[in-house]
């Protein structure tokens, strides 16, 4: 006949389920966030892990988060280890040298 006899309504309560899914968002980002005292060499920059070992400073960052490097070279460190390479304004402007392979 078309009419409503009944109906049905299921409630479930998810706050537990918010809740977890808070912490684990929370746990991500502590996972991605370097924290604490790191040990590193004044001299080398190497970093002292928990068992001891000294690794370089990008391994350990890698290791413990999800960053990720690409290496070039400051204008300084460029012309005093490559000063062939540099024209005497590169500092100046504050310029990223690259060194193409064919220049080595």
């Amino acid at each position: 006949s078309g009419k409503v006899t009944a109906a049905v309504m299921i409630f479930m309560d998810i706050t537990k389920e918010k809740h977890t899914q808070a912490a684990l968002q929370q746990a991500l980002n502590d996972v991605q966030t370097l924290s604490g005292i790191i040990p590193i060499c004044a001299g080398c920059k190497d970093i002292r892990d928990k068992e001891g070992g000294w690794n370089q400073l990008e391994k350990y960052i890698q290791d413990h988060s999800l960053a990720q490097f690409s290496h070039g070279m400051c204008p300084i460190c460029m012309k005093k280890l490559y000063p062939e390479f540099c024209n005497d304004d590169d500092e100046d402007k504050g310029a990223i040298a690259t060194i193409n392979k064919d220049d080595c």
